[in-house]
């Protein structure tokens, strides 16, 4: 199964939103942080006694540490760097192929009524820096990618107010480069996917930008820790016991019904698979639905994985993150498992893309899955819920007293009631909801990939 994160439209919202999805940057930032840390008195390979209030505090020292010796957005933009690519030195060197597309970008910029820069001269010397910078990074911006990945750079880089100038002019000379190539590649319908990083962004982008970063800050081991106290990290490993060596699954690639009472516990829901609903039961998702108690005369009885709410967000999760992989008509431990169970605990990173990827799927499960009644509607209160629950000053939360909007406001509250009950979320005041603040990041990441995913857009107010 496809990974959310790798989809097209998610990869450039995020890149709009300064937000990068790359495997193993914690262990960059670790690397650049070890000397800091050293100084607190903290030896990554080895913490010794020290409590996780301890790592937590000498993790922000040794970061703002770290960040104060980066250089400013301005000599970033120049190409210089207190960290040289591997196997080079000094100011990174343009191929002849480079200098090439920023002749003809100057040559095009002529013929333009309106451009970024004072003049095509201007323009096409910011256009060399940025080439620079690519360079340097390891990007390649003569392809759509390597112009996302400088997006996210250059968007997600702290920096001082006075060079906000600098970083507006390097964004506006790349949306002007992405016109020119898409007038003049060859590759039109992917530098026009690449457009859309200069769109307006998504709704609550910088809620979620924050969110993320705010968790990035946080030592690894509290995020860790955070992460394996939720049911849908901690409860893994018991289901790659289960699977074993191989399981077999319903022709559709989801747990048999036989099994749905298994897995569905593992996630705390009770349920029972059966070959017939009761003669009084809906085709469908009701419109405000009753919880279980879980009692044993009101399990949800389910003719399919899909009649269990959270369970195939879940399992398509797990497959995303080559957890598990289906072959056929059997389930086995997918790739990642090695990864998984090599330490008492999964690797942060590894978890957070489960839990991520889990929630992106729930806030559109009815909507992808069960094609529900007023599903649309109901994902929209609940992203809103969400983004309150992520930033309370900024977002207000509004509830109807009657009428229709009332009814769907109960429903996304039942919704995310489930994420309650496997520890993504917790409940507040007043129907409200909060994220714990380790799990802000990975929260934050579902909904962001939620909003972005192809298809009719959630709207959100």
């Amino acid at each position: 199964m496809p990974n959310i994160f790798d989809d097209p439209e998610v990869k450039a919202a995020m890149a709009a939103a300064g937000v990068v999805h790359r495997p193993g940057i914690a262990q960059e930032v670790l690397r650049d942080l070890a000397p800091f840390l050293a100084e607190e008195g903290i030896d990554l390979s080895d913490p010794g006694d020290a409590n996780l209030e301890t790592l937590n505090a000498a993790f922000a020292r040794a970061a703002s540490r770290y960040n104060q010796g980066l250089p400013p957005v301005r000599q970033v933009l120049q190409g210089s760097s207190d960290r040289p690519a591997s196997g080079s030195s000094g100011q990174p060197k343009l191929s002849n192929s480079d200098r090439s597309v920023v002749r003809e970008f100057e040559l095009w910029l002529r013929w333009q009524p309106e451009i970024a820069a004072p003049s095509p001269a201007d323009e096409s010397g910011m256009l060399t820096e940025l080439f620079k910078v690519a360079r340097h990074h390891g990007f390649h911006l003569r392809t759509p990618g390597g112009v996302e990945d400088l997006i996210a750079l250059l968007l997600g880089v702290d920096h001082e107010q006075e060079l906000d100038d600098t970083l507006a002019a390097a964004v506006d000379t790349l949306h002007d480069y992405v016109h020119f190539r898409v007038e003049t590649g060859g590759d039109v319908s992917a530098w026009e996917e690449i457009h859309d990083l200069f769109d307006d962004p998504l709704p609550g982008a910088d809620i979620l930008q924050a969110a993320i970063v705010e968790s990035e800050q946080l030592a690894p081991d509290v995020r860790r820790a955070a992460l394996a106290g939720t049911q849908l990290v901690a409860n893994v490993a018991e289901l790659l016991g289960w699977i074993r060596s191989g399981r077999k699954v319903a022709p559709s690639g989801g747990v048999r019904r036989v099994d749905i009472a298994h897995a569905a516990g593992l996630l705390g829901i009770a349920a029972v698979g059966v070959d017939r609903l009761p003669p009084s039961a809906a085709d469908s998702p009701a419109l405000i639905e009753i919880e279980p108690d879980h009692s044993p005369s009101n399990v949800i009885r389910a003719r399919s994985m899909k009649d269990v709410p959270l369970l195939p967000s879940w399992w398509r999760a797990l497959a995303a993150a080559e957890l598990i992989e289906v072959t056929g008509s059997r389930v086995v431990p997918g790739p990642s498992t090695a990864e998984w169970t090599a330490e008492s605990l999964p690797p942060t990173e590894l978890a957070e893309e489960v839990v991520a990827l889990t929630v992106c799927e729930y806030l559109r499960e009815d909507r992808d899955i069960r094609s529900a009644f007023y599903a649309d509607e109901v994902a929209a209160i609940a992203i809103a819920r969400l983004l309150c629950a992520l930033d309370p000053q900024q977002m207000e939360l509004r509830l109807d007293e009657d009428g229709i909007d009332r009814l769907l406001q109960v429903r996304a509250t039942h919704h995310l009631q489930r994420l309650v009950r496997v520890g993504v979320l917790a409940s507040g005041a007043e129907s409200d909801f909060v994220v714990p603040h380790a799990l802000r990041g990975a929260v934050a990441r579902g909904v962001l990939a939620a909003l972005a995913l192809p298809g009719d857009a959630i709207e959100t107010d």
